[in-house]
């Protein structure tokens, strides 16, 4: 599966790379072969599923390049917000849903990405229903009892509970409980749930 996403890719940067931009270091990513002009959603899009190869394989050749499209891509959005191809109209479906869902995804995959200064859940495999930021705790409800959920905190939690239950802490995140894995600033936290969908994660 490795080999053929990365023939994919290959495919993706042939037949839809857009070499305008290369004295940049940064290849965008073309609408499509018919209409070969560069979009902020297709190139986040592209980027997003290369960080995520990244993350599953330990891969780092994708990280810069991939980064280099998510800034691009930035370029193509107004202040006000209006997604836009760099020299047509606005292109309404291609960017209010799909773009910043990229990014999200994006940060997900290379938690660096998200704001160091600041609490985020940037991943679940179940859906949240609600979600509080507090400055001494964070609080939230997942629709299922077993699911997993990925952060990017300020600093490591003290204590996790599971409908008021302590969750253990691991070392890795492959077995229910929680675990932390130290960044420059802050870290990544895993909350790996099985009996309970109301959590609280106290600093």
């Amino acid at each position: 599966w490795k080999q053929h996403c990365k023939s994919i890719f290959d495919w993706v940067h042939k037949e839809l790379g857009n070499p305008n931009w290369s004295k940049y270091k940064v290849i965008p990513i073309n609408e499509q072969t018919a209409y070969r002009v560069p979009g902020n959603s297709h190139t986040s899009r592209e980027a997003a599923t290369e960080l995520l190869f990244a993350e599953k394989t330990g891969d780092k050749s994708y990280v810069e390049p991939s980064i280099r499209q998510l800034n691009w891509a930035t370029y193509m959005v107004n202040f006000d917000g209006a997604n836009k191809y760099y020299h047509d109209d606005i292109w309404l479906t291609d960017g209010y849903g799909d773009y910043v869902r990229h990014y999200l995804r994006a940060m997900a995959a290379l938690p660096t990405l998200a704001p160091p200064d600041e609490n985020h859940l940037l991943r679940t495999t179940s859906v949240v229903s609600s979600i509080q930021y507090g400055t001494i705790s964070i609080k939230y409800k997942t629709f299922d009892n077993q699911s997993v959920e990925k952060f990017r905190l300020v600093k490591k939690p003290a204590t996790i509970k599971v409908n008021g239950n302590i969750l253990k802490e691991n070392s890795t995140n492959d077995k229910f409980g929680w675990s932390w894995s130290e960044l420059e600033k802050g870290g990544v936290l895993y909350v790996n749930h099985e009996k309970g969908n109301e959590v609280v994660i106290n600093f």
